[in-house]
């Protein structure tokens, strides 16, 4: 009898990596984290809600609340793994 294979996947949601946390991704993303980073780096997938837009742009939004990150952070998830 063969053993089954497993997998672990988190879901987390509503990360916003703008205000105090966006200097902070930039330079040391992992730190961010803290007690669930063991958690993060041991699942074998993470699927996380971004809360606020991607954007290199500063065009001006003419009504309601809008968050939006700068792009440039998206290189310090792909280096978190590291």
């Amino acid at each position: 009898m063969s053993t089954p294979a497993s997998a672990t996947m988190l879901i987390a949601g509503d990360l916003a990596p703008i205000r105090k946390f966006a200097p902070l991704m930039a330079s040391d993303p992992l730190s961010v984290y803290g007690d669930l980073l063991p958690l993060l780096q041991d699942s074998a997938l993470n699927i996380v809600n971004l809360e606020c837009a991607l954007s290199g742009t500063q065009s001006v939004v003419k009504s309601g609340t809008v968050f939006r990150a700068r792009r440039s952070i998206c290189p310090a998830w792909r280096r978190s793994r590291s």
